[in-house]
């Protein structure tokens, strides 16, 4: 097998890259970061980059693909050190920090911005959860 470079994952935000660029080279996997400088001047090529892309030895892949399994599965908890659970169906597999347009003033941003060519001013951190799909406020919390 090769020691060629892989992307082992990609990212719309240059800071959640390095949270997983952190734990890999924790664990000793040499890890590069691609596109982030294009993503960060101008965050609407995101779309046309594929996002900030993490890259290492095609040797490395198996046991980041473990890392990056038991990143996933970490429960999440607020500052409270309350567990964030899906409202919903009361999962603790929650994706945490996303940003959302679904409300009217994150629909009328995005059109701005798609207008004007600008980065969207609104919208709001939310969670989803990964076993149902619904998507709350950490506030909204089970």
């Amino acid at each position: 097998m090769s020691d060629d470079l892989i992307t082992i994952r990609s990212f719309d935000s240059v800071t959640d890259a390095y949270h997983l660029k952190n734990l890999l080279e924790n664990e000793d996997i040499a890890v590069y970061v691609h596109d982030e400088h294009m993503s960060t001047l101008n965050p609407l090529y995101n779309n046309i980059l594929q996002g900030v892309k993490l890259k290492i030895r095609s040797t490395d892949r198996q046991r980041a693909e473990e890392i990056i399994k038991e990143a996933d599965e970490a429960i999440l908890t607020d500052e409270d050190d309350k567990r964030i659970a899906c409202p919903r169906c009361r999962s603790t597999r929650v994706l945490y920090h996303l940003k959302s347009s679904k409300d009217a003033p994150g629909v009328f941003a995005m059109l701005v911005s798609f207008l004007t060519g600008s980065y969207p001013l609104h919208s709001k951190d939310v969670c989803l959860c990964k076993d149902c799909g619904h998507e709350f406020t950490k506030e909204q919390s089970y």
